[in-house]
């Protein structure tokens, strides 16, 4: 499929060089036109020429600009289906930003950050369960073998090997803005300088 430009900013980019050239009103004819200007080839040409007649020269730049994009562009616009934006992606992807945006920092390693972003998805699909979580680690862990502590002696420690499983549980924190934190730092995380 061809690249299809967004028609709310088209039209907000128009109406700004018309009003630019001193056509305001609600009921001017070149709004009119404008309305139906991307959605139809003949829409588009009945708005272009009478951009031309009238010389206005924000809006001519402006259409002379878009002209073979909106040509080619109008003559598809019948095979896109009626919603046809990503408009309703935007507070999911400000969500997604607000909780990325403070830990950015940290984002060195590829597979890590992969790993973080299916537990974003995750989130905003509202599919984890912090419960769960643990309880899979906590199998996972529990099935892996541990190694024996080690004493200066050589001998196998057994009072520190029946408190290491117990300085692997982590609890989970919830933020005042409901975010929860999953950490196995012994120390917090400085909060972020500003406002």
């Amino acid at each position: 499929m061809p690249l299809h430009l967004c028609e709310h900013h088209l039209y907000k980019n128009a109406a700004a060089a018309l009003t630019a050239d001193g056509q305001r009103g609600l009921g001017n004819p070149l709004r009119t036109l404008l309305n139906d200007a991307a959605k139809c080839p003949g829409g588009w040409r009945a708005f272009r020429q009478a951009v031309d007649r009238a010389g206005l020269t924000k809006t001519g730049a402006w259409v002379a600009h878009w002209d073979d994009q909106l040509v080619a562009q109008t003559a598809w616009r019948d095979q896109v289906p009626a919603h046809y934006s990503t408009g309703a992606l935007d507070p999911k992807l400000a969500d997604i930003h607000h909780m990325l945006e403070r830990r950015r920092w940290t984002f060195r390693n590829l597979t890590r950050m992969n790993q973080l972003l299916d537990l974003v998805r995750l989130h905003v699909n509202r599919l984890d369960d912090p419960a769960a979580w643990a309880q899979l680690i906590r199998a996972e862990l529990d099935a892996a073998p541990r190694p024996a502590p080690v004493g200066d002696d050589g001998r196998v420690d057994f009072r520190r090997w029946r408190t290491a499983a117990g300085k692997l549980a982590d609890p989970t924190t919830t933020l005042l803005d409901g975010s929860r934190t999953y950490t196995l730092r012994k120390h917090p995380v400085p909060p972020r300088a500003g406002p």
